[in-house]
């Protein structure tokens, strides 16, 4: 609980991002100081106290943003003028507590008042669309037993848990997430993040440098994605195999175990219509001579809504839920959900059970110990090791080399309305810039659907009357992300409650390639037609083709190839052409560079922290799935992965998953 002099801060610091009155503003700042306390407890709580606490300081702001000032007796305008230091300005800190309060603020502000024109298409009501899955309860129950016990329930525990159950196995499958009824998922975005994310959606790397969006649900990430149904690259592959011994990454058999979960999901590029927003990626890509193509997805009678993010409450989205679990439930296998598994225990360097706390019909959480042959741990790449960790393993590959596709995202406005939160997510895709070093690391462009929470917390705040009036045009704003595929990564410890921590920053390399991608992106823009586009930095860089006489003088396709075109030298610079207005402003975008929390990063794939390898001193489980050090102990999900793979990785994971059942099967 914040003192009152805190929340009298937080409540002007509102008041200086949105234009409230000041009973609004307070009642924003106790949202906010609940939800700090909720996610965080009173570490986090101390936390932001103590931020408030140095932007009344006035030596504080004298280092941070040059001004011997307190906010508190500053008036509005110099106010705003002392936030925008803060979060432009040399000093990290300054712009990590900014960026902490203003995003999170933002959020609830606008998930709760809609800004005009939003208007979501909730799509027909559904009418017994459920599946038929009965999670099992716990009262009463103080011991389970499995021959296969599955920790997770998403791309890989849900392919783990339907072949194994196929085979004739007795499956228990463990979700620490809950299982709302398909039919009744939320509409609202607030209520969609706080009840199927990790979190409720505001779980960020120890930095707060990227936000971190994770599935924590019955069926995980495949619930909540956006049925992007990508294989991984051939050349991705052949790394995997020659440099971590995983041979089977370019075998027949992991060719069939691809093209098995493919047909079971129902992947097709039939049901990817071009909505606007993917529209004007294609557009703009045609015009500019890139290569775009259609995303194949794993639909099967998607129905026009737009709330895709929060589950699919019409049976369209083949998820793991409609699909494997569903499959696995069928057979006889018992699925627990509100239960978080502690630790995996084990004896002689044998796996024998794992202690886990469930939650009961009466709300009560109780311990209960589960004993099994064998164990799958597919909790993906921020839980699975988290909990071999908890469980005493010591390998030093378990939560090393984590890598999260990071991401950053332009900005585009439109004459005409686009409403980015509208329809199929994500339908197109650009591969132009996926290898910028020769070795496979580039980014790939593609959009993200953007309700007003998402809209308000990542577009930059130049001011209060900017960022209120980009708001306003938010059903004309379209964006399209760039995601790299990371060669450096980052590592999951534990802190001393066991809770899982993601130590992630972004190396110069990969900071280049994403500045590139934005730099495209931007310019995709521009080709579409947009008639103002915006960097992704938080100092705005923000560019209009009518100021500048039409489009800006778009490069020729020669243009684009030349030499200079490329970021080198650890500077990244752009074609020039004289006189060219758009080139002009994409280097200083590009000159704009990277700096922790100032260009918004996210990520929406966590992977390979605990990585297959042949041997124990480069991977964390053997190239069949088994743990190094603990026999009969498994891991089933993207954690596995040598390296990121650079593409949406559910359909990836969801064969790796496919292939280590295979081996579990031949082994009983």
């Amino acid at each position: 609980m914040l003192a009152k002099t805190a929340s009298r801060q937080l409540a002007n610091v509102c008041a200086t991002l949105l234009p409230l009155s000041g009973d609004d503003a307070a009642t924003l700042a106790a949202e906010v100081r609940d939800a700090v306390a909720e996610l965080h407890g009173d570490e986090g709580s101390a936390r932001l106290a103590a931020s408030l606490a140095m932007l009344d300081n006035r030596l504080v702001n004298l280092v941070v943003a040059g001004r011997f000032a307190q906010f508190s007796r500053l008036a509005a305008d110099e106010r705003e003028r002392l936030l925008l230091a803060w979060s432009t300005g040399r000093s990290k800190l300054g712009r990590t507590v900014f960026q902490a309060i203003k995003r999170l603020a933002m959020f609830l502000h606008y998930t709760e008042h809609l800004p005009a024109g939003y208007d979501p298409d909730f799509g027909i009501e559904p009418h017994g669309t459920a599946t038929p899955i009965c999670p099992m309860s716990v009262d009463g129950v103080e011991r389970l037993s499995a021959e296969v016990l599955v920790i997770g329930s998403g791309a890989g525990g849900g392919v783990v848990a339907g072949e194994l159950a196929a085979a004739g196995c007795g499956v228990l499958v463990v979700e620490k997430g809950g299982a709302p009824r398909e039919d009744a998922y939320p509409r609202d975005e607030r209520r969609g993040f706080a009840e199927l994310y990790e979190r409720r959606g505001s779980l960020t790397t120890v930095d707060r440098g990227v936000t971190v969006l994770a599935g924590s649900t019955l069926g995980g990430g495949t619930t909540v994605n956006w049925m992007t149904s990508l294989e991984p690259p051939r050349d991705v592959l052949d790394e995997w195999r020659c440099d971590f011994g995983f041979e089977a990454a370019t075998s027949a058999e992991f060719r069939a175990s691809l093209a098995a979960v493919a047909a079971r999901l129902n992947v097709n590029v039939d049901e990817s219509p071009a909505t606007a927003q993917n529209a004007e990626l294609e557009r703009g890509c045609r015009a500019l001579g890139y290569r775009v193509a259609v995303i194949p997805r794993n639909a099967k009678g998607c129905t026009t809504c737009d709330t895709c993010s929060f589950g699919c409450r019409h049976g369209g989205k083949q998820d793991m839920r409609r699909t494997y679990l569903a499959d696995a439930a069928a057979r006889g296998a018992r699925i627990l959900v509100n239960a978080e598994v502690v630790r995996v225990t084990h004896a002689a360097g044998v796996v024998d059970g794992a202690e886990l706390i469930a939650t009961d019909s009466s709300g009560n959480r109780r311990t209960i110990r589960v004993t099994a042959k064998i164990i799958v741990v597919a909790a993906g790449s921020i839980h699975t090791p988290a909990v071999l960790l908890r469980s005493g393993l010591t390998n030093r590959n378990i939560g090393a080399n984590l890598h999260l596709h990071p991401t950053t995202a332009v900005c585009g406005e439109f004459a005409e309305p686009i409403r980015s939160w509208s329809g199929a997510p994500q339908t197109r895709y650009c591969d132009e810039f996926a290898d910028l070093d020769g070795r496979g690391h580039g980014v790939r462009l593609e959009v993200s659907p953007a309700h007003p929470g998402l809209w308000g917390l990542g577009l930059a705040w130049p001011s209060q009357s900017e960022h209120r009036r980009r708001m306003e045009r938010v059903a004309h704003l379209a964006n399209i992300i760039v995601l790299a595929r990371d060669e450096y990564a980052g590592r999951v410890t534990v802190d001393r409650q066991g809770r899982p921590e993601l130590r992630y920053r972004i190396a110069p390399g990969d900071a280049r390639r994403l500045l590139r991608g934005a730099v495209e992106a931007l310019r995709v823009l521009v080709a579409a037609g947009a008639t103002e586009v915006l960097s992704p930095h938080q100092k705005k860089l923000a560019f209009r083709p009518a100021d500048s006489g039409g489009t800006g003088g778009l490069p020729t396709r020669a243009a684009l190839d030349t030499p200079s075109a490329s970021l080198t030298g650890g500077q990244a610079t752009c074609a020039t052409r004289r006189g060219d207005a758009l080139e002009r402003y994409l280097e200083r975008v590009a000159a704009a560079g990277w700096r922790a929390n100032d260009l918004g990063l996210f990520s929406a794939h966590q992977l390979s922290s605990c990585r297959i390898a042949a041997s124990a001193r480069h991977g964390a489980v053997r190239p069949d799935g088994r743990s190094h050090e603990v026999k009969n102990l498994y891991v089933g999900d993207g954690s596995l992965m040598p390296t990121a793979c650079g593409v949406n990785p559910m359909l990836t994971i969801a064969a790796l998953a496919h292939h280590i059942a295979q081996q579990i099967k031949a082994m009983l």
